[in-house]
């Protein structure tokens, strides 16, 4: 195979901690398997398979892994039908510790049970046993402070639920619980919530972090609409713009001029400044139709009116309560939260009570039991790794983490322990992409990957330097999509994504380059036949808003099926095949028509709408199933 520099990299950089970002299409899976196999195999110090440790995020990832090491094994022995050490290694694969976190987990709490007080015959329970058991612990709980006097919870409940179902209290202890959970050291995270609501409670909110956070996030929109109403100037005093608009533009300018003075002078100078600016917007002149180039009134009409609405939410959201109600609120909402961490503290308690009777666990009790048996605290509240888990960090010799960007800090903590990084010894390659990171629901943390990202240095400045141990390669070409697809992409998220909103600078670096190679003639024998290669933006819109929301919803579905049979339609061109849209044959390599198995519909929701997509096709004679 013909690799690039970047990917011959991945493959053969060896001795330190080497994080490779592998875009789309990008052939990491390729590179992984390259890297393991070129370990296992290496001339100069080969390293045995049960050395490795892989950890992968599913288990069907975890068998591919396998079965791709198998078949490049299996074609290293036919090359070398006598290569004994190569016939070991295959025979030992079954047995390598390829597999996911959990399973990783699972394994050294049998291998160690004795030092958890464990039972080594537990089995991890089903979810539904598990939501059971949840919801009898809080109903149970709840009775009891319903029928005591606790100021505190009466206004934990009233906040929470109204007075009304007990269903959004049941919600946030179990949402609170799955938080704490994915932090490693579960009582030292309960004492640091208590901690913070004392500062709470004792600081006034200028001192704490989340208005430092709000101020933060105000100044940097302020920001935004600095360079946006400078582009409005610019467009007004355009030849063809709507020179009409310049007053408006000046007159949001000094507006912003004034907050942005006013955001380091306090939440009461703000909060007051922006009050009265939110008052302060003129009404836009009148322009006539055809009087100025109409894309450019409705850009400078949408950038003030735009910031005219951040500076109401500005007003009306961020900055709302009088300082005196502030701090009053602020002070309550502290005994909120400390009753609520109480309740998921005590819930978290009977909830392993009722498990350790059961003699159950669930995935998260896998991590948090590993974790156990790999960090302790000394006698002086030190967090120190394990006697095992400095063995386990001398018996591997290489980590490889695949989809390391949905990652969680008790697997950080897990991965921390099993490295000999401790030791002087970098022995950490991960592979990921926080552009597809998809698991924050599941509270996964994607700043992980980006944190290890930003304070790893590129490996072609990395190479005068041997003593630079964290080390980034960037695995950019897509080797997947055509020119055109990636430029669409390209040119989408380099203007919305930033370091502050999907926690990555959609720069040079990031940008998706082609690495496939696709026959010119492909556009060309397209291009006459009425088919642009650029991507195509079908919209379906109305022009107002039905009374009957579902009615609308289902006539704008409606359309947007009969959009994609036409489309459909029009590039198989059933009346005339060889004006139909061509593709290459994977097989062959020749140019031909295409057909309905080259199709692919990609939906959000296809579970809610995929079978009506399948019906409407069929009804215009096109042939789809759905797999939802």
């Amino acid at each position: 195979m013909n690799w690039t520099d970047e990917q011959k990299t991945a493959v053969d950089l060896r001795g330190k901690d080497l994080l490779v970002s592998a875009a789309a299409g990008s052939g990491k899976t390729a590179v992984l398997v390259e890297r393991i196999i070129g370990l296992i195999t290496d001339e100069k110090e080969p390293v045995g398979i049960d050395r490795l440790l892989v950890m992968t995020f599913t288990k069907a990832a975890a068998g591919e892994m396998r079965e791709r090491i198998s078949e490049a094994l299996k074609e290293r022995l036919r090359r070398e039908p006598e290569n004994r050490y190569l016939k070991m290694q295959y025979a030992m694969l079954p047995r390598a510790k390829i597999a996911t976190i959990d399973s990783i987990c699972s394994n050294l709490i049998k291998q160690n049970y004795q030092s958890l007080d464990l039972d080594p015959s537990f089995r991890v329970a089903e979810e539904g046993e598990l939501r059971m058991i949840k919801n009898d612990i809080i109903r149970e709980l709840l009775e009891e402070k319903y029928a005591g006097e606790d100021k505190a919870f009466s206004g934990l409940e009233e906040s929470i639920s109204g007075g009304g179902s007990d269903t959004r209290l049941y919600d946030m202890i179990l949402k609170t619980y799955d938080f704490i959970r994915s932090y490693p050291f579960e009582n030292v995270f309960f004492d640091k919530i208590y901690s913070e609501t004392e500062k709470i409670m004792k600081n006034k909110p200028e001192e704490l972090p989340w208005m430092k956070y709000i101020m933060k996030d105000i100044s940097e929109t302020l920001d935004e609409y600095a360079e946006l109403l400078s582009a409005a100037e610019v467009m007004c005093k355009d030849p063809t713009g709507p020179e009409k608009y310049l007053e408006a533009i000046d007159e949001a300018g000094e507006i912003l001029l004034r907050l942005r003075l006013c955001v380091g002078e306090g939440y009461e100078k703000l909060r007051e400044e922006a009050l009265i600016s939110a008052q302060s917007f003129s009404r836009l002149k009148i322009i006539r139709k055809d009087s100025c180039d109409e894309e450019l009134k409705e850009a400078v009409k949408s950038i003030r009116n735009d910031f005219k609405d951040a500076v109401k939410e500005i007003a009306e959201e961020y900055l709302a309560l009088p300082y005196d109600v502030l701090c009053m609120s602020q002070r309550g909402s502290a005994r909120i939260i400390s009753s609520l961490v109480e309740l998921v503290r005590e819930f978290s308690k009977r909830f392993a009570e009722v498990k350790n009777d059961k003699n159950i666990v669930d995935f998260s009790d896998l991590e948090h039991m590993a974790l156990r048996l790999l960090w302790r605290y000394d006698d002086n509240g030190e967090l120190r790794t394990t006697e095992l888990a400095d063995r386990l960090s001398e018996e591997f010799y290489e980590i490889l983490i695949d989809e390391y960007q949905d990652s969680n800090y008790v697997q950080e903590y897990l991965l921390k322990a099993l490295s000999a990084e401790r030791f002087g010894r970098p022995d950490v390659f991960v592979v990921g992409d926080v552009k597809q990171s998809i698991y924050r629901f599941r509270l996964a943390k994607p700043e992980i990957f980006t944190g290890k990202y930003y304070e790893s240095l590129d490996y072609r400045k990395a190479s005068g330097n041997p003593e630079e141990t964290k080390i980034k390669v960037e695995l950019n070409r897509n080797f997947r999509s055509k020119r055109e697809v990636l430029s669409s992409v390209n040119s989408l998220f380099s203007r919305i994504m930033r370091k502050s909103l999907g926690g990555v600078e959609y720069d040079e670096a990031a940008v998706l380059r082609p690495g496939a190679q696709y026959p010119e003639e492909l556009n060309e024998e397209n291009l006459r036949n009425g088919f642009s290669p650029r991507t195509e933006l079908l919209l379906v819109t109305g022009d107002k808003e039905p009374e009957d929301e579902s009615v609308g919803d289902i006539g704008m579905r409606e359309a947007e099926e009969r959009l994609v049979a036409d489309k459909i339609r029009q590039l198989m061109s059933l009346n005339d095949r060889d004006k139909a849209f061509k593709v290459r044959d994977k097989k062959t390599g020749d140019l031909r028509p295409l057909e309905y198995r080259d199709i692919v519909i990609l939906m959000r929701s296809p579970a809610s709408c995929a079978k009506e997509m399948v019906n409407s096709l069929s009804l215009s004679g096109i042939p789809a199933y759905a797999e939802t």
